[in-house]
């Protein structure tokens, strides 16, 4: 089970989420699809606001112009959060960048750690590497293999 960290960034991830850093991107397209784009153009302002640059040309920011809901999954700097949002086109050029990018501006709703997937009998958080000192990957695999 996940669990929410609440609405802010926490500080570790403030310094991480620099840009450079890789994050996914999900948006929500024309059908109600999910839709994840890789972004690395992406800037912690403050714990509550992200902002990035985001093609023009791409399915992503014609999603962001009909459906505001985002999600954001940060893999690195040994964490593993999710930060659900709502975005909004600030500008849809930008001048010192001799691409056709648009700045979007991600106001952070929720954070959830997904380090965390489960408990143990007296509430005890079990986290990954826990979980995978006791099961391997070939095991999994294996098992996911099987009908």
């Amino acid at each position: 089970m996940s669990q929410i960290l609440g609405n802010q960034l926490p500080e570790r991830a403030m310094h991480y989420l620099q840009v450079g850093r890789l994050v996914v991107l999900a948006t929500v397209d024309e059908r109600g699809w999910p839709d994840t784009c890789p972004i690395s153009w992406i800037v912690a302002l403050d714990p509550g606001t992200l902002r990035l640059a985001i093609s023009r040309e791409v399915s992503t920011y014609h999603n962001l112009l009909n459906n505001e809901n985002v999600m954001i999954s940060l893999l690195g700097g040994a964490m593993t959060l999710g930060i659900r949002g709502r975005a909004r086109i600030l500008a849809d050029d930008m001048l010192e960048v001799p691409l056709p990018m648009a700045m979007v501006e991600v106001q952070v709703d929720e954070v959830k750690d997904d380090s965390v997937i489960g408990r143990g009998l007296e509430g005890d958080l079990i986290k990954w590497e826990d979980r995978r000192r006791s099961v391997s990957d070939i095991r999994v695999e294996n098992a996911l293999k099987q009908l």
